[in-house]
């Protein structure tokens, strides 16, 4: 029996083997606190809000037949402000509650649990085809009880646990486009790349490096490439272009996703910011932050933001890198952000949450580092999306489920680095020098 053989066979006992099973252990943990939150609720023991008020306004807005629009108090009319897939998912969810908002909440947390559950599946399929069983089976597991991939669904109502699952299948399919000359396959590859993109466009920072292992690794084999990345690329633009469209006419602007990035800039970067960004500035945080937002109009408000933004870094380049530096920082530890998390304020764990948070990241840190040293074939796009997605979030402003969506690779890196700790030797797949 060869090693890989007796590796299938040890990788685990009984269901533990099955990722099916980590599925539904997943859900019904997922489930099992949701049950907890409204009885602790309920008693009064504890208030454990959920947060999403802009995904829910415009989701309303949807249900109610107004479209896309209705984002700001006083100003009811279209919004480019955030992507379309998840307000246009929680529009449904509204309509099957009967648009009854209790209802409605409960049903987008077990929707959520739903995306963060059957993470589980890809994240298996991806450790044991880049590394081996035992890190897929490791990976899965631990994402069945991961603090923050219980927490994320069900304190946001937002779509980090969609963006969670569609970052691994999108991983997934990469490398199974290593061989595949299919060009219905790279049409579903670029049609899927603009899903990301209407998700959360920061998905997408990945993909310019995604293309370029792809180009390497077909051009290895001896394999055409460039028809299929041309595919690609022409099926992700025709894919948003509705979208744009949408949002020339109702904005009377060129967005070609959404238009906030200009406020998002300058909440992290003006002279009111101490410490990473500025929350109290948010047209939400107050009425007096709202009403330049209801003079101006969105896409005005934020060039304004923007100009101000780029001619606060511009005038003041050691803060804008130190402020850099504290969200880089944050992003890995959530030493800052950590009072923004709800549910972690209010369980009184907020040191427990930063050394459980700096532990997982120090973990998959690790992970990746034990990838890169046995050349470990595939593990370079792990190592994109840790490096590529986080960036826009380092020049505007962090938070821990923003990170949320590349929790899944850092859990399968953190699994891996566990397996090679314990175990003792290498682990994972020879490449060559080129992986």
């Amino acid at each position: 029996m060869s090693e890989r053989a007796q590796e299938e066979r040890q990788g685990g006992a009984g269901f533990l083997r099955s990722p099916w099973m980590a599925v539904v252990a997943a859900f019904l943990v997922r489930f099992a606190v949701l049950r907890i939150y409204m009885a602790a609720q309920t008693a009064g023991l504890v208030r454990l809000p959920t947060i999403g008020t802009e995904s829910g306004k415009v989701a309303w807005s949807i249900a109610t037949g107004k479209g896309f629009a209705g984002l700001w108090y006083g100003l009811d009319g279209p919004t480019a402000w955030i992507t379309p897939i998840y307000p246009y998912l929680l529009a449904g969810v509204y309509k099957l509650s009967h648009m009854d908002n209790l209802t409605a909440r409960m049903c987008a947390q077990l929707m959520n649990s739903a995306f963060s559950a059957l993470t589980c599946w890809p994240m298996y399929a991806l450790g044991k085809k880049i590394f081996n069983i035992r890190t897929g089976l490791l990976a899965a597991w631990l994402w069945v009880f991961l603090p923050t991939a219980v927490q994320m669904p069900l304190e946001w109502i937002w779509d980090q646990s969609f963006d969670a699952l569609l970052l691994c299948f999108l991983i997934w399919i990469t490398l199974e486009l290593r061989e595949n000359s299919t060009a219905l396959v790279w049409t579903g590859y670029g049609l899927l790349w603009a899903i990301a993109a209407l998700a959360n466009p920061a998905l997408c920072l990945s993909l310019p490096l995604f293309l370029w292992w792809l180009v390497r690794k077909r051009q290895a084999s001896g394999l055409e490439s460039r028809v299929f990345i041309e595919r690609t690329v022409l099926f992700f633009i025709l894919a948003l272009l509705p979208w744009t469209l949408r949002n020339y006419r109702a904005m009377h602007a060129l967005v070609p996703v959404k238009s906030n990035f200009g406020l998002e800039l300058w909440l992290g970067n003006n002279p009111a910011v101490k410490h990473v960004w500025s929350p109290e500035l948010h047209p939400w945080a107050s009425p007096q932050a709202l009403l330049p937002l209801l003079e101006n109009g969105e896409i005005e408000y934020n060039r304004m933001k923007q100009r101000e933004a780029v001619e606060f870094i511009a005038a003041n380049p050691g803060t804008f890198l130190r402020l850099c530096g504290e969200r880089v920082l944050d992003t890995w530890t959530s030493w800052y952000e950590v009072d923004g998390e709800v549910w972690v304020k209010a369980l009184r764990i907020p040191w427990e949450y930063v050394l459980f948070y700096s532990a997982f990241s120090a973990l998959a840190f690790a992970g990746i580092a034990f990838a890169r040293r046995a050349r470990v074939e595939g593990s370079p796009l792990l190592f994109y999306c840790m490096i590529c997605f986080p960036l826009v979030y380092y020049v505007t402003h962090s938070n821990a489920h923003y990170r949320h969506a590349i929790d899944p690779v850092l859990g399968i890196l953190a699994a891996y680095a566990v397996v090679r700790i314990f175990s003792g030797v290498t682990e994972g797949r020879p490449a060559s020098s080129s992986a």
